[in-house]
């Protein structure tokens, strides 16, 4: 969508975000029912402790920027989770992130949410083994055209893949919103539309069948490690680069040795 909106002002190359495999390859998938963990670094090392009286909790975790508030807003995933929480009494939100501007939502469902700071990045795949479902909510709302003629999607679609992508690689079900973001993995995901009986119902089968979305999770893994992550993916790396350069220098009026090239004259 971004290479789309700037197509009239400058060439743009599409290289997707992946997870790096060394950070994600070691996790252990966390059993049903296993207590919660807590995150957090001592003496600038990561550490990880048992959340007292979280055994048998259900953790649908989200980590984020500052710049998802919209995305829970306008999703209808807080008005399914109203539900969820009334339905399932060991259901828990694991908000990971410094984003506050949703407080006044949070603090409505009390302590069935868990705050859980930020983390650096080869220790986020920890966190992220620790939901039991993965949460990817968008806004949708569609954005008016950035010039005349130009494509009408939301600033959602214009977002990555990775939450899924890091979803997949850890080896936990996760649910998202329908959108451009998330098409291409929607046979290992669930999409939904983004009305609060959607979330609702897709989010409660999850938890009612959560042994066996675990274990499909567990088993998708093995694909994503194959084609979700930065290793995987080394070749594609070059070749692009590759193909910026030799577009850059035809641009330039670079000519191959040895190939003879005709102008043709443009009719006026």
């Amino acid at each position: 969508m971004i290479l789309e909106d700037w197509a009239h002002i400058v060439p743009g190359y599409f290289l997707p975000n992946w997870t790096r495999w060394t950070w994600y390859e070691k996790l252990i998938q966390k059993p049903v029912g296993a207590p919660d963990l807590e995150f957090s670094y001592a003496d600038g090392k990561p550490k990880a402790q048992i959340r007292p009286g979280s055994e048998g909790w259900i953790i649908l975790g989200w980590g984020g920027s500052i710049s998802h508030v919209d995305s829970w807003l306008y999703s209808g995933i807080i008005e399914a989770l109203d539900r969820l929480f009334e339905k399932w009494p060991g259901a828990r939100l694991k908000f990971c992130g410094h984003e506050q501007r949703i407080n006044y939502i949070l603090d409505r469902w009390g302590d069935r949410v868990i705050r859980q700071g930020g983390m650096k990045p080869e220790d986020w795949p920890s966190v992220v083994a620790s939901f039991d479902i993965g949460l990817a909510p968008l806004d949708m709302r569609p954005m008016p055209p950035m010039r005349d003629g130009g494509p009408v999607n939301s600033y959602d679609e214009r977002r990555s893949w990775l939450k899924a992508a890091e979803y997949l690689t850890a080896g936990v079900p996760w649910v998202a919103s329908r959108s451009r973001t998330y098409d291409e993995l929607a046979r290992w995901g669930t999409l939904v539309d983004n009305t609060p009986d959607a979330w609702f119902e897709a989010l409660d089968e999850k938890v009612s069948f959560l042994a066996h979305e675990k274990d499909s999770a567990w088993e998708r893994r093995r694909w994503a490690e194959r084609h979700m992550t930065m290793e995987a993916n080394a070749n594609r790396y070059g070749e692009i680069f590759g193909r910026i350069l030799a577009e850059a220098h035809v641009r330039l009026g670079a000519r191959l040795p040895g190939i003879t090239y005709v102008a043709q004259k443009v009719a006026a």
